[in-house]
């Protein structure tokens, strides 16, 4: 994360530059943004971008878009490669917080909205925070949605369910325990935020937790109270 956080201030270091520096070294500038960004031939693409603005104003202010542009690709680039390595949720968390500060305005490739996709991968991370919380109580999942994140748990008769939306009507009556993140719907006990912190994901995974031994619990004393009447009705 360091490194990328260095190309950033980088970045912001060379935006600062522009404002001020003459012709020649603001081209200068956008050849080494061209570079970071994977140009090949990033001087010369950056003499034909600057060929088409007479003033230098203008010409700064196309170069201050594009190291924009540059740190946004930088944001994505670290998601995506975050995603592929499955980094752990807290380390996601980590840096998702970040590198939240330093989104741009300028569009990226596929005109992928920055801010959303940070918003997707936090509630993601969340979303997987709170599984492992609830499988260090409960063990691996009985059971996944084949066509969305809702995961379930059984405990004895009952069931807890972990998803970022309503149950549909079809499958039944919701959950004994429905914990929704993202969004809050209408039959969810407990419901996550999201964009949130690391912070306020282990303080909600506390408090599903909570619930979870709390249901636990209900269940061994209606279990005992079923046992002492069949006693009773045996003695009689």
């Amino acid at each position: 994360m360091s490194d990328v956080l260095d190309q950033i201030a980088t970045l912001h270091a060379l935006r600062r530059q522009v404002e001020v520096t003459d012709r020649d070294a603001a081209v200068q500038i956008l050849a080494v943004v061209n570079s970071m960004r994977g140009f090949t031939n990033a001087a010369a693409v950056a003499e034909e971008d600057a060929a088409e603005y007479d003033e230098l104003l203008d010409l700064r202010e196309f170069i201050q878009t594009e190291i924009d542009a540059a740190i946004n690709e930088i944001i994505v680039g670290a998601l995506e490669e975050a995603s592929y390595k499955h980094l752990l949720p807290a380390a996601r968390f980590e840096l998702i917080e970040a590198l939240s500060p330093h989104v741009t305005d300028e569009p990226v490739y596929d005109n992928c909205d920055v801010e959303e996709l940070l918003a997707h991968e936090c509630k993601k991370a969340a979303f997987e925070y709170i599984e492992d919380a609830i499988a260090d109580v409960l063990g691996e999942p009985d059971a996944r949605s084949g066509s969305s994140w809702s995961t379930y748990w059984r405990i004895g008769a009952r069931q807890v369910r972990l998803s970022d939306h309503d149950r549909p009507r079809y499958y039944g009556r919701p959950a004994d325990l429905e914990i929704a993140i993202g969004d809050e719907y209408p039959s969810s006990h407990l419901f996550l935020a999201v964009p949130c912190s690391l912070e306020q994901a282990q303080q909600f995974a506390d408090a599903v937790i909570e619930e979870i031994k709390s249901l636990q619990e209900e269940i061994e004393e209606a279990d005992s109270e079923d046992i002492e009447d069949e006693e009773e009705d045996e003695v009689e």
